[in-house]
Order: structure tokens, then C-alpha cells, then sequence
């Protein structure tokens, strides 16, 4: 037995020794002693995985995160004018994407989608002589757009920039993203310990480690602030900040405090934006408006067609006061 088996073995071991006790915890009442016993079983699962193979399942999560935001950029670039009268720079998650059971009928609902929206719009305006450069990519945060405004400055140049992230950031997470991963790594009757778990306890989890987040609220405002300076110092023309639209009422009660968080996230967009001399699209509030049910899609997250088109339109307004 080689030392790679040898260590496997033991990760194995050690995760499902873990997760079970969590499991005996939480069915003799003892919640707290069970989510401690959890959160202790997903540190581990990053930290205990092999390096090598989780580096490699990171590397392979990445790259296909990637070339399917590289499909949609290259998309509207090809339709952009190479003298253009406005270009526009959209950074956003999976929210400025088609949904996956979409992508077969990529080249009709990547138009649905509110680049296409935009696009669409702008070309009336100015006789086909936009230039759309989008980046949207499925765990997008605030950390992703700095890494591509460094990657890509020339994006910046001369544009109108939209901001659309903030769900990822603030959204309280049952796993971070190498936790995630590494759960692929684990025999599937370990691994289905290992969820069954974050789905029984997961109000339990929420209370007890609230800001188990992909990018905290301290972070986030330094990253708005970065972003901001980022797109002076490479010669933007103008920038906004979405807000992030809150979650439907019915996913209050399995996220404790999710009003709250949701809440302060999008008080320090405002707050950093009226710093910065940023504009502001309110979608969160308008959303809400005109009711959440026909604005975003059935799994209460993502953008409907008709949450797709307002957003364009919202935003366009914008532009048309810069």
C-alpha cells in the first residue's frame, strides 16, 4: 500500500468517523455538540483530501466555470461594433447567464438573458454601434471581478461598468468551495452522510456560524472599494453597483437572519456607492415592487426572462443620464 492510499484511507476514515458522530448528536438532541462535530468535518474535508486531486477537481471546476463566461463574452463581442458610440462592460454570476437546462438553445436564450436585453437596446439606439464586453461566470464574487479587472483592464477603458454580483458573497454557505469539492472525493455513502447532514441541520448551522461566507461583509466593502478605484484608474466612464435581489419569503425560515444579511450587503453597495460617485440600479427594491414571483426564475434566485428584460431596461435609464 502506497502512501497516497495510505493517506486516502485515512481521510475517508476520519470523515465518516465525524460525520457520524454529528449524526448520533443531532438525534440524541445535542445540536450544538453535533454542528461543532460538522464544522469540524468540513475543514477537514478540505484539509484532509488529497492535495493533489483536489487540486486537480479545483483546476477542472475552474476552467469549465470559465470557458462557459468565455462562450458568452466571445458571443457579444463578435456582435459589438469595433467603432462603437457606447461600450459597456457588464461583471456578473450566474444570474447574467442562460440557466443550465438552457444551454442547448444557446443562441436564442443567451438573447433572453439582460446582456442580450441590453444589447438589443443599445443597437436601436445607436444604429448597431455598441460594444458589450460581458463576464459572468457561476460563483462569481466581488474577489472574481477584481482578478478579471487586473486580467483584463482593457475592458475597462471607455466603458460603462456594471457591477451584478453579491449573492455569492453573502450568501451563508454549508460548504466553502474546495469543502464542496472535496465531497466528490468521498465514497458516495460517506458522502451522502456528509449532506444529509447539511440539509437536516441547516437552521442549526446558520445560528451557529452565521458568516460562514464566501466573501464577509468587511471584505466585501473593501472589495467595492477597490473595484471602484480599479475602474478610475483604468479609465471607465461610468460605474454601478446592483443591489442583490433578497430571496423569496419562503427560504426565510431555513436562513435564520437572511433578511438581516441580505440587508447589510446591500446598505454598504449603497453607502460605498454614494462614496465612490457610483450610480446605483435598485433592483432588490423594484423586484419587490412589482413582486418577486414573476421576476425571478421557479428556484427563487435567478432571474426570470421578465426579471432579465427589467433589469436591461433599469439599467439602460441609467445610462442614458450618464
Amino acid at each position: 500500500m502506497n502512501m497516497s492510499t495510505l493517506e486516502l484511507e485515512t481521510f475517508e476514515r476520519q470523515i465518516d468517523r465525524l460525520i457520524t458522530r454529528a449524526l448520533e448528536m443531532g438525534r440524541v438532541g445535542d445540536k450544538e455538540e453535533a454542528v461543532h462535530a460538522f464544522a469540524l468535518c468540513r475543514v477537514m474535508l478540505a484539509s484532509r483530501a488529497s492535495k493533489n486531486e483536489l487540486e486537480r477537481r479545483v483546476k477542472l471546476e475552474q476552467v469549465k466555470l470559465r470557458t462557459e463566461a468565455d462562450q458568452m463574452r466571445e458571443h457579444f463581442l463578435g456582435l459589438s461594433s469595433d467603432n462603437p458610440q457606447r461600450r459597456v462592460t457588464v461583471y456578473s454570476d450566474s444570474l447574467g447567464l442562460p440557466r443550465p437546462q438552457e444551454m442547448d438553445a444557446y443562441e436564442s436564450t443567451v438573447k433572453l438573458t439582460y446582456s442580450g436585453q441590453l444589447m438589443r437596446l443599445l443597437s436601436e439606439e445607436s444604429n448597431g454601434n455598441e460594444h458589450l464586453d460581458t463576464n459572468c461566470q457561476r460563483f462569481c464574487t466581488t474577489n472574481e471581478v477584481i482578478a478579471l479587472m487586473y486580467e483584463r483592464p482593457e475592458s475597462l477603458k471607455g466603458a460603462d461598468v456594471l457591477i451584478h454580483v453579491g449573492l455569492n458573497d453573502c450568501s451563508i454557505r454549508m460548504f466553502m468551495a474546495p469543502q464542496r469539492i472535496a465531497c466528490g472525493l468521498l465514497p458516495a455513502a460517506i458522502r451522502e452522510k456528509v449532506l444529509e447532514f447539511a440539509r437536516v441541520y441547516r437552521v442549526d448551522l446558520v445560528k451557529a456560524f452565521p458568516h460562514h461566507q464566501y466573501v464577509p461583509l468587511d471584505t466585501f466593502q473593501s472589495n467595492l472599494f477597490k473595484i471602484a478605484n480599479l475602474t478610475k484608474e483604468n479609465g471607465a466612464k461610468s460605474l454601478t453597483f446592483s443591489t442583490i435581489v433578497l430571496v423569496p419569503m419562503r427560504f426565510w425560515p431555513s436562513t435564520p437572519g437572511v433578511v438581516k444579511n441580505f440587508t447589510s450587503y446591500n446598505m454598504a453597495i449603497m453607502q460605498i456607492a454614494d462614496q465612490v460617485g457610483a450610480n446605483v440600479l435598485e433592483i432588490d427594491r423594484l423586484m419587490w415592487q412589482h413582486g418577486t414571483g414573476s421576476m425571478l426564475d421557479k428556484d427563487g434566485m435567478h432571474l426570470s426572462h421578465r426579471g432579465h428584460e427589467m433589469l436591461a431596461d433599469l439599467y439602460l435609464k441609467i445610462l442614458r443620464g450618464v
